[in-house]
């Protein structure tokens, strides 16, 4: 997810009165943009290029890919016949974190990306990215995001820009 929109939205929304304070949040700004750009044109280590084992690689996969669908360690533990606390060690140390937290930010930031995009209720969207207690959802983006999935979608809508030029 690219910091950049916000950092853009941000720029936008300056006032078109120029102080001093007004040019410094401005530079603040397009630092954080030319840094995000540089960044991205970093080529990154593949995966498969960290010496991770496949089945480390095809589970985040899933995960990637299939976050709406319906997961279990049991499952994967059975498919590879490792163990699942060996399976959340490995997967934590190669990715940074356990493998229900990862799958959790992964359906977080699908439910992020359709509050801003659509109109759908949050009982909807909650069962459309693989939760099925709307109550853990909105209690676990609470957690992530830090507000409720409604009140995150009416302050994304009421902090869209109105575009125009910072300089006059």
């Amino acid at each position: 997810f690219s910091p950049l929109p916000d950092e853009i939205k941000g720029l936008l929304g300056i006032s078109t009165d120029v102080a001093m304070t007004d040019l410094l949040r401005m530079q603040s700004h397009i630092n954080r943009i030319l840094t995000a750009l540089c960044l991205s044109a970093q080529p990154d280590t593949p995966v498969h290029a960290k010496n991770i084992p496949s089945y480390l690689v095809e589970m985040k996969d899933s995960f990637d890919h299939h976050c709406s669908e319906a997961f279990s360690l049991d499952i994967y533990q059975e498919r590879y016949g490792i163990s699942k606390y060996r399976l959340c060690r490995e997967f934590s140390a190669n990715f940074g974190q356990p493998p229900l937290r990862y799958l959790n930010e992964q359906r977080l930031q699908r439910a992020k990306e359709m509050l801003l995009t659509s109109d759908m209720n949050v009982q909807t969207i909650s069962s459309l990215v693989g939760f099925d207690n709307v109550n853990h959802f909105i209690n676990l983006f609470k957690k992530y995001v830090g507000t409720t999935p409604n009140a995150f979608r009416q302050t994304a809508l009421a902090d869209q820009p109105v575009l125009c030029s910072p300089a006059r």
